[in-house]
């Protein structure tokens, strides 16, 4: 087992804690015993419980580990059965967020990066060689991606890169796989490689919520290497839980932010800061803090070594936007594929991005600004 405190010194304000090394990064769980209803070793059995949870679920979307069914199915070719419920649900969540964001978020992003980077599946890069311009984004915007209003309906999820109803539907053009909903398959194509990276931590920190939930608690903070959290309730002491995304720029530093919301009906609206970012006005700067009440962020950007590893799907170039991109909202797993996403397109797309997927809001955090 890992790390674990759990500690009585304040008796209004118990708390656990726990930490373990899992998903390429580090996973931290902090909660509070609500009115003494779990002690010690209740608490110890819950981290146990949790770490359990969350390396099943790293053995399960590691396509870095040969045992992983997610590593089985890009060493496959042809129609395979997909492994678990589980596997599957995320495979058709993928198709229903490449959609609602326009083709930004991809699990199989990765797939002929170089047929990409050449023109040869379809896509041009530009004989410069230059980021992709306002043909190719043209291009994305114009598929027919249906908007929705909560990414969970599963069963609705449409075949990869397009309508097709089921066994022995035509292939789209440019689809590294197809799902078969009928038998629960997957046929891919040669070059085909599906990464969960961008929503399995989501998925796990959905999991981990359910487990402390179950378990009576209903304050907690879980923590995925700073990149990713989920605020259950609010701090033991405050209203609320307050966070500071993990990026290669110091958090004391203060950020200019431009953040959008989505409405309930796809309303967008700019904040002061935005508008005045627009205009040539230079925006007032503020805390790069957030505060989250049972709900979740996630942050896209470059990694801790300042290094892009954010591919474009469009392009399948290196996404090398000038902002990191955080999104709160309800569900840990929309979080991330969004943050992704929106980190991705290209800024003119971001409120169309957005409008998809209601009661979530970004904040850009723009690096020259923190430097």
């Amino acid at each position: 087992m890992g790390d674990f405190y759990f500690s009585e010194k304040n008796p209004r304000a118990p708390i656990a804690f726990c930490a373990f090394d899992a998903m390429h990064t580090r996973f931290e769980a902090l909660w509070v015993p609500d009115g003494g209803c779990l002690v010690y070793d209740e608490c110890r059995a819950l981290a146990e419980r949790i770490e359990s949870e969350i390396l099943r679920m790293d053995a399960i979307f590691n396509r870095h580990d040969p045992a992983s069914p997610v590593a089985r199915l890009n060493g496959s070719r042809g129609r395979v059965k997909v492994e678990g419920e589980e596997l599957w649900f995320l495979l058709e969540l993928g198709e229903q967020f490449r959609k609602a964001s326009l083709g930004y978020f991809d699990i199989a992003a990765l797939s002929n990066r170089g047929s990409a980077l050449q023109g040869s599946s379809g896509r041009s890069a530009g004989a410069s060689g230059a980021a992709p311009g306002a043909a190719e984004d043209a291009a994305c915007a114009s598929r027919e991606m249906p908007r929705t209003e909560g990414p969970w309906a599963a069963e609705d999820a449409a075949d990869a890169y397009g309508e097709v109803p089921g066994p022995g539907g035509a292939w789209a053009a440019e689809a590294p796989f197809r799902l078969i909903h009928g038998s629960h398959e997957i046929e891919t194509r040669r070059g085909c490689i599906l990464d969960f990276g961008a929503i399995a931590k989501g998925y796990a920190l959905e999991r981990v919520r359910k487990i402390l939930d179950e378990a009576g608690v209903r304050n907690a903070l879980l923590n995925f290497g700073g990149s990713s959290a989920l605020g259950m309730g609010h701090h033991p002491l405050g209203p609320h839980w307050e966070v500071r995304p993990a990026t290669p720029v110091p958090c004391e530093n203060s950020a200019l932010l431009h953040t959008e919301q989505a409405e309930e009906r796809g309303a967008d609206r700019q904040t002061e800061a935005g508008e005045s970012a627009e205009e040539g006005v230079t925006p007032k700067k503020v805390e790069r803090c957030f505060r989250l009440l049972d709900s979740a962020m996630s942050v896209s950007g470059k990694n801790r070594e300042g290094r892009d590893h954010i591919v474009n799907p469009i392009t399948g170039r290196m996404a090398g936007a000038k902002a990191d991109i955080v999104v709160q909202g309800r569900s840990a797993i929309i979080c991330e594929a969004l943050s992704t996403a929106l980190y991705a397109a290209p800024s003119e797309l971001h409120k169309e991005i957005i409008a998809n997927f209601g009661g979530y809001t970004f904040t850009a955090l723009p690096r020259e600004a923190l430097q």
